[in-house]
């Protein structure tokens, strides 16, 4: 329970793709090269749609429910992080401050 236990969450494998930033997703044709479609053209994905992935998905769900603007739930959603939440772009982003806190990585897949 918070504060006692931390969560940290990582990606891996073709995942790679989640931790590039529009210009490099554009050049080297990450969305055709992995088959990952933008969901605002259909057509393959030239930026990264999935930094913040799950924070805007929650946050167009429940916006939509309570009748009120994007902008507005997610100032919302993010004034009710717990203490030392890190939004971050990318998973990269947040191993490398796991690791800056004295966490360690461990790889448990198969």
């Amino acid at each position: 329970m918070y504060p006692d236990v931390q969560a940290v969450l990582g990606i891996h494998g073709t995942t790679y793709p989640v931790v590039f930033a529009d210009p490099v997703w554009a050049k080297y044709g990450f969305g055709r090269r992995e088959k990952i479609k933008d969901p605002r053209t259909g057509k393959w994905a030239r930026r990264n749609s999935f930094c913040n992935n799950v924070l805007r998905f929650l946050t167009r769900t429940l916006a939509k429910e309570a009748g009120v603007s994007y902008e507005t739930m997610r100032a919302e959603l993010i004034q009710g992080l717990l203490p030392e939440v890190t939004i971050v772009p990318a998973m990269v982003v947040a191993l490398g401050l796991a690791q800056e806190r004295g966490c360690a990585y461990v790889y448990a897949g198969g």
